[in-house]
């Protein structure tokens, strides 16, 4: 499907901004077009893959022109804030244990100052523990399970400690003005009911630029435990690499990064750093993501061709994540 919308809109559309100069792109999709990642479209040119975040240097949605435009205004406004970072993860008793959403987040927290961090994990994993952060988070950091139901308009959650739910409406009522970036680590976290809201966007995520956020990360589907581990940390780092760097630029380049990511540097990247090293199930998840990627890429030769192309080269291991806002 990604390789049928590339060649049908985004190369044309690719070739009409770039005519005019245009790198940089905002994607307002209505009806059914949220439901696509639009960033990860390809086509070929001279026995090349060229995918559409390829060609611009950063691509993000809105759920309206008018959401974007408050959400640019929000950004401006905070720029001058000291960054605080506030999360959680792997809440206990929601659902199945998300240790290297706890590994990621153990990290995220060690690239903002000790002073300038709160985090929480399994049982202290708690809505009671978010609602103390917005006051002064600028960050707000969420490594747990999502889930969607189509059935209704707000039936997208978030599963917190003790089976507590955050969902759609509730997020709406936060008073999240101060937040400059929402990364929902969680799975269907930016999938949208076109269903029952056809017209515009209509996310978990979206709710957070409802309540106030200036910019919010989400998934468009379901995400191993493994490589959003590696894509979130990855992100993080491109974020806080300099002061001033945009969420839109950060996302690009972690886009790019996890494409090109072979086995050795992965190895490498986790060896690095401490709180990915310390857990012990890297091995284990490398394994089934690896296995998972054999049985969708049964064409190829042998495991040697598919680990010198990458392990995490296929969309569904990098496209699910989505920006909205700036």
């Amino acid at each position: 499907m990604l390789a049928e919308i590339g060649t049908t809109i985004a190369q044309p559309l690719a070739q009409a901004l770039t005519d005019v100069g245009i790198t940089n792109a905002v994607f307002v999709p209505c009806g059914l077009l949220p439901i696509f990642a639009w960033h990860a479209a390809t086509w070929r040119e001279q026995s090349t893959t060229i995918c559409l975040s390829d060609v611009l240097d950063t691509l993000s949605y809105a759920p309206s022109a008018g959401a974007w435009l408050a959400a640019r205004m929000r950004a401006a406004r905070l720029a001058e804030r000291p960054a605080f970072l506030g999360g959680l993860a792997n809440p206990s008793h929601s659902q199945l244990p998300l240790p290297a959403a706890e590994a990621e987040l153990r990290h995220i927290a060690t690239r903002f100052p000790a002073e300038h961090g709160a985090v929480a994990y399994r049982g202290e994993a708690t809505g009671r523990f978010l609602l103390g952060q917005l006051p002064h988070a600028t960050h707000l950091h969420l490594g747990c399970h999502g889930t969607m139901r189509y059935d209704s308009v707000d039936g997208a959650s978030l599963a917190l400690a003790d089976a507590e739910q955050l969902d759609i409406a509730r997020i709406r009522r936060l008073a999240g003005d101060g937040l400059r970036l929402v990364v929902v680590a969680a799975c269907v976290s930016g999938a949208v009911n076109v269903f029952l809201q056809p017209e515009e966007s209509h996310a978990l995520t979206i709710g957070y630029m409802h309540a106030g956020a200036a910019g919010v990360l989400g998934t468009l589907w379901s995400i191993q435990d493994f490589p959003s581990a590696l894509f979130i940390t990855q992100f993080y780092e491109e974020l806080t690499a300099q002061p001033g760097v945009e969420p839109a630029l950060a996302w690009a380049r972690t886009q790019q990064w996890m494409r090109s990511l072979t086995v050795t540097e992965r190895r490498q990247y986790v060896a690095q750093r401490p709180a990915l090293a310390a857990f012990d199930g890297w091995k284990r998840l490398r394994g089934s993501s690896l296995r998972a990627a054999e049985r969708r890429r049964a064409g190829l030769p042998s495991l040697r061709s598919t680990l010198r192309r990458g392990p995490f080269t296929a969309p569904e291991f990098w496209a699910a994540f989505v920006l909205n806002g700036c």
